[in-house]
């Protein structure tokens, strides 16, 4: 009996993987390997759906999309096997002892690993949140010299931005940006992780723009969505003003969300997200983005 053959939109929606973004792969890659029926039309062999799913699951560890793509089903399974354990309890106590050190081999290997190990969203969660509030404590404490904090920030700054950025595919575009006066950007890379994971394209314009310019573009780069990291050292009369221009100025169809401890919670057309999960959520329904 001849497979049935399954259509890429049931391909995408088994496997989690968005239309473009398959098609995208199989244009770049040769991946997933379609069959041509005689009316034309691609269709795909169910196998592909595990496939699809494990070379997700990879990406979401940072893994390039050459690399896992050029995988067998059973070398990706051998490949997720392989990063399954946990983090040890004591990492955050390990990545701060080797901040304070200013030993940037060391924590820059030890967060690499944590990433491997867990994978992106998980290493926002597990990692990267309670490492940056670790941090911020011990710096309060005076436990943590300003040098010792902006060294930790900018390895961990630097992790994401290569990490997301070799995640990067062609999808729906969302600008990334703070606010005029917003200088802190490091809860912006988490949240590029999290759009590259969900198969969205990160327009990155990074800290301090002004509200005309992030307007501009949103508008010259078409984008679908706006993300605004807001930090809890941001007035909160200022966020909320600057919030409310940009939610007047742009269209309704393009999303508006906005994160972070300073981000408001209450204004008209723009989403508040209380931590990267919320936001993993909403970008895996798009209806409650739009609401």
């Amino acid at each position: 009996m001849a497979t049935l053959l399954i259509s890429i939109g049931a391909l995408a929606k088994a496997s989690g993987v968005p239309v473009e973004t398959l098609r995208t792969w199989e244009r770049r890659y040769g991946q997933p390997r379609a069959h041509r029926l005689p009316s034309g039309h691609r269709r795909y062999d169910p196998a592909e759906i595990e496939r699809m799913r494990a070379a997700r699951e990879l990406l979401s560890r940072g893994h390039k999309p050459a690399d896992v793509l050029a995988l067998d089903a059973v070398s990706l399974q051998g490949q997720l096997t392989g990063g399954a354990q946990l983090a040890p309890d004591a990492l955050v106590d390990q990545l701060l002892s080797a901040a304070i050190e200013l030993d940037a081999p060391k924590l820059h290997a030890a967060l690499l690993r944590a990433w491997d190990r867990l994978g992106a969203l998980r290493f926002l969660d597990e990692v990267c949140g309670p490492f940056v509030r670790a941090v911020g404590d011990a710096w309060a404490q005076g436990k943590l010299s300003v040098a010792q904090e902006h060294h930790a920030s900018e390895e961990l700054r630097q992790i994401l931005a290569a990490r997301w950025r070799a995640m990067q595919v062609s999808g729906p575009v969302f600008v990334c940006t703070t606010l005029p006066g917003e200088r802190h950007h490091l809860g912006l890379h988490m949240a590029a992780v999290v759009l590259a994971v969900h198969g969205h394209e990160v327009m990155w314009l990074g800290p301090d723009t002004p509200v005309a310019q992030i307007v501009a573009a949103v508008t010259q780069s078409a984008a679908d969505g706006l993300a605004i990291s807001v930090s809890q050292w941001t007035s909160g009369a200022d966020a909320r003003a600057a919030l409310e221009d940009l939610r007047a100025a742009l269209p309704p169809t393009v999303r508006v969300v906005a994160g972070g401890a300073g981000a408001p919670r209450d204004i008209a057309g723009v989403r508040s997200v209380q931590g990267f999960q919320d936001f993993a959520e909403l970008l895996q329904s798009p209806e409650q983005l739009s609401a």
